[in-house]
């Protein structure tokens, strides 16, 4: 699949490991490990 706004359109759920901008309007779709959603960085 080439068109990524296609791929959310047609994703019932999507696991990322780190959590984007991109997904922000799928956001309820998304499952991470990046339950900070600080992409690994450490405060």
């Amino acid at each position: 699949m080439k068109d990524f706004e296609e791929f959310k359109n047609l994703s019932d759920v999507i696991i990322a490991d780190r959590f984007d901008s991109t997904l922000e309007d799928v956001k309820e779709k998304v499952y991470t490990r990046d339950i900070f959603n600080n992409n690994g960085v450490v405060t």
